[in-house]
Formats: structure tokens, C-alpha cells, sequence
């Protein structure tokens, strides 16, 4: 009876590969014995026991590695998300956009926040938002693109800053490199700062704000907002109706 089964697996195993091989998809061989399905099912069990495992051996990186799993199965999802700021908590809802060797870049309609992992208090799924699956993660190159990748992959991803954010986790000292010249409002454990980034180095971070350049250390920084073009341009235009209806009433 027992060899029954093995053979019906064994044979429904051999369907799947002759039809992978007449598509010319696949490999020759199986990776495993189980079915697709379950082997699925046992990597992502051993993926997240390894996890565990590792958090365990070397606490000072847990969290990291454990917030890196989390925001890497939720990409372009919404999250939540409670960390310090200022001194102070603060609580974001925003999409997760880009996921960095120590921070995590959210995005909104309004704003882009960078926030580092070690101001990071929880993060979850906020209430009544189903949990998607990965699968949408997926991206779909052209063809040219692809023969690149296969026979020029260091040269091709080099080249160009979305395949090094897709394919290596940034440090957040060379993803703020790439933000010069951008205004920001930063926070670091105690102050909120703001102005333009003029020079970012290993450990510091230069604003400055009309005549006058502040320094942070980057370790320090908690919190940090982008503001987009339109939200920016709307609170100059708001800002100027103010002006005017003041002057009006006083006239």
C-alpha cells in the first residue's frame, strides 16, 4: 500500500517535470522528494526557525533581522508603525517603499519617512487590512533587461539606483548620500531640525538653513520626513493666502 503512494507521488512528479520540459522551463531534477507545495510550506518554516535561532545567538542584531523579515514580506503594503521621534512616540501608517540594511523608507501621498530600526517600538498590520501575500512582489523585466542581468549583472545593477536598492540592502548613511540637496525635516532623541542636506559622511549628516549648518550624528537620527513636490507647493500657496487675508483685514 505504502509503495503505492510513493509511486502516485513519483508519477505525478514526473508529469509536472515533462510538461516544464516541453515549455523548456525547469530544471532536469526536482529539488526535493515532497511536492512543491510542501516544500514550500517546510522552507518557510526553516527560514523562520533559522531566524529565531539566529536572534537567540546574537541579541544586539535581533531586532534588526526580525523588522528586515517583517517589512521585506510586507513591500508596497501598509504597515504600522510606533517609534521615537523627538523624544517623544509617534505612530505612522504609511506604505512600505524601500527596505534598507538598518531603516526602512515608508511613503504616503504626501511625504517619503526614513526611520532606522533601533527607533523602531513595533510594527504590524494595522486592523481590518488583510495580510496579502508576496507573490505581488514580483517584478517583470524585459527581455533586454534580463540577458543584461544574466551576463553583465555587477556592471548592469551599477548603473542604475533602483536594481541596487532591489537587490542590496543600503546603509542608511549611502540612501541619505543620494538625498543632497533635498530640504528635510530630521529628528534626532531630543530636537527636530530642518533644512537642505549639504554633505552626508560615515557618521555625520550637514543641514543647512539659510546662513546656518547644523551637524547630526547619524546614529542619533530617529525620524525623518521628505516632504513631495505638490505638498510642498500647496503649503507655499496656503501660506501666501494666509498673507493675504491678514493684510486685507488689517486694511
Amino acid at each position: 500500500m505504502e509503495e503505492n503512494g510513493i509511486m502516485k507521488v513519483r508519477d505525478e512528479e514526473s508529469l509536472v517535470l515533462d510538461y516544464k520540459e516541453k515549455r523548456g522551463e525547469g530544471y532536469t531534477s526536482p529539488a526535493s522528494a515532497l511536492p512543491t507545495h510542501e516544500l514550500k510550506m517546510l522552507q518557510e518554516y526553516m527560514h523562520g526557525a533559522n531566524l529565531k535561532v539566529l536572534g537567540e545567538c546574537l541579541p544586539e542584531r535581533k531586532q534588526v533581522m526580525m523588522l528586515m523579515k517583517f517589512f521585506k514580506h510586507k513591500r508596497y503594503q501598509r504597515v504600522e508603525i510606533f517609534s521615537n521621534r523627538g523624544g517623544g512616540s509617534v505612530h505612522t501608517l504609511a506604505k512600505v517603499n524601500e527596505i534598507g540594511r538598518d531603516f526602512v523608507v515608508l511613503t504616503t501621498l504626501t511625504e517619503r519617512i526614513f526611520i532606522p530600526y533601533t527607533a523602531i517600538q513595533s510594527a504590524n498590520i494595522p486592523y481590518a487590512i488583510p495580510n496579502v501575500s508576496t507573490s505581488h512582489q514580483h517584478l517583470i523585466y524585459d527581455e533586454t533587461l534580463r540577458k543584461k542581468l544574466m551576463l553583465q549583472f555587477g556592471k548592469t545593477v551599477a548603473e542604475q539606483v533602483n536594481l541596487k536598492q532591489q537587490f542590496f540592502e543600503q546603509a542608511f548613511m549611502n540612501h541619505l548620500q543620494l538625498w543632497e540637496g533635498m530640504y528635510i525635516k530630521l529628528y534626532d532623541q531630543k530636537e527636530m531640525y530642518t533644512g537642505r542636506i549639504t554633505k552626508v559622511t560615515n557618521k555625520y549628516i550637514h543641514l543647512k538653513k539659510r546662513s546656518k549648518t547644523e551637524v547630526i550624528l547619524i546614529k542619533d537620527i530617529t525620524f525623518i520626513n521628505i516632504m513631495r513636490v505638490f505638498a510642498m507647493c500647496a503649503g507655499f500657496i496656503k501660506g501666501i493666502k494666509k498673507r493675504i487675508y491678514q493684510l486685507r483685514k488689517k486694511t
